[in-house]
């Protein structure tokens, strides 16, 4: 049995081989940097949890329910291209956003009143290196006033 035929590997570029399934779980192979994992998500995506993270602005469906834990309802809104990056999305959510901004939609609530009040600052979060661009872009858009609710409500 060749290599191939031993591994299992998922859109995501994970890969699990089949002695892991055998066990109680599959166990993923993930890369000792998980940028390039992180660099599949598209940059619009990126832009909507970069904002969401550090202003509250609400981003679309599919990541709200993503947000939210809906794993269905994430599914369900999913283009092409999300569907096979749920488990990328999960480890983002895991290992770089904030546990205040996710995890149900009381927590989104939540958030989205505090973020109304104090935006977090963008180095709060320790964004993947691939992601330096829309950080960058948020950045310019934050010095412009472009979320700056205070000042647009008040």
């Amino acid at each position: 049995m060749s290599d191939d035929d031993k591994n299992i590997h998922h859109p995501t570029g994970l890969t699990t081989t089949n002695q892991d399934l055998s066990n109680l779980g599959s166990m993923y192979v993930l890369p000792a940097d998980l940028t390039l994992l992180y660099s599949r998500i598209h940059v619009d995506c990126q832009m909507a949890v970069i904002q969401w993270a550090c202003f509250g602005e609400m981003p679309g469906n599919f990541i709200q329910a993503l947000l939210r834990n809906d794993l269905a309802g994430a599914c369900a809104r999913a283009d092409g291209t999300n569907i096979s990056l749920i488990p990328v999305w999960a480890l983002l959510m895991v290992n770089i956003l904030p546990g205040t901004c996710w995890g149900s939609k009381e927590k989104m609530d939540i958030h989205a009143k505090r973020r109304a009040l104090l935006e977090m600052p963008l180095d709060d979060v320790d964004w993947p290196d691939c992601w330096a661009p829309q950080v960058e872009r948020v950045r310019v858009m934050e010095k412009r006033g472009d979320f700056d609710r205070r000042a647009k409500s008040g």
